[in-house]
């Protein structure tokens, strides 16, 4: 059985995904705004299920997914790329592979985990009271080493947008991030302020992967129109 997929054009699938984010983060103020300006922490589960900052709610699902989906353009990329022989093509398949490492760590909250094992080895305070940010800032400075001729080879519309996803997205994971750090140092992170400099974290985070994926499909609309899934079935 074979199955194609038409892939979506790339501006209705941005205004699609830029929509939900907007959505998303308007959510979570009304939720954070119930909470510490009427007193209604809960709200029949509203409040928790559409903070930014919570895990295992609708957000954290839609980050998951929204790099998923990245993840799964990325490879679809790579894999033209590898019947082409391109020079780069184990860069495209190892942006496929951190992207679905996102993914995973988006939905599972990995790298939260890291925070008090660092803060506790390495007395982490002020913008690095979140210590996972030092791995962080780490992983980025390695994969841009890796990735930089990658990079400066690339379409010029394609490459500016690549450097703006990561701009927004890693402006947001890690450099609002800090920021919220060193905030939540001084005075915690049960209070309005924070919660808004989170939301901004997040909103960053998922706009950064809604330029990617429109850089994806803008890019993928130039060498393929769509994506044919062939499904064999063996005879006994």
């Amino acid at each position: 059985m074979m199955v194609e997929w038409r892939l979506p054009a790339p501006g209705k699938a941005t205004k699609v995904l830029f929509t939900a984010v907007f959505i998303l983060c308007i959510l979570s103020v009304i939720g954070q705004v119930a909470k510490y300006a009427f007193g209604h922490g809960r709200l029949y589960g509203f409040v928790y299920m559409f903070y930014l900052d919570n895990e295992a709610n609708i957000s954290t699902w839609y980050s998951g997914f929204a790099l998923m989906i990245a993840a799964a353009l990325m490879a679809v990329l790579a894999k033209t790329k590898w019947l082409e022989g391109d020079r780069y093509r184990w860069h495209w398949a190892g942006l496929a592979v951190i992207l679905f490492c996102l993914s995973i760590d988006e939905v599972g909250m990995i790298h939260d985990h890291m925070v008090e094992p660092i803060r506790e080895s390495l007395h982490t305070q002020g913008l690095l009271y979140y210590g996972w940010v030092i791995a962080g800032l780490a992983s980025v400075a390695l994969v841009g080493l890796i990735y930089l001729r990658f990079l400066f080879h690339l379409p010029s519309r394609l490459r500016k947008l690549f450097f703006l996803a990561a701009f927004v997205y890693v402006g947001g994971a890690i450099g609002v991030e800090m920021l919220s750090g060193l905030y939540a140092s001084r005075f915690g992170e049960e209070n309005f302020l924070y919660s808004i400099i989170v939301t901004g974290e997040e909103m960053c985070e998922m706009a950064g992967v809604v330029i990617l994926i429109h850089a994806l499909l803008e890019r993928l609309h130039q060498t393929v129109s769509g994506v044919l899934v062939r499904t064999d079935h063996g005879g006994g």
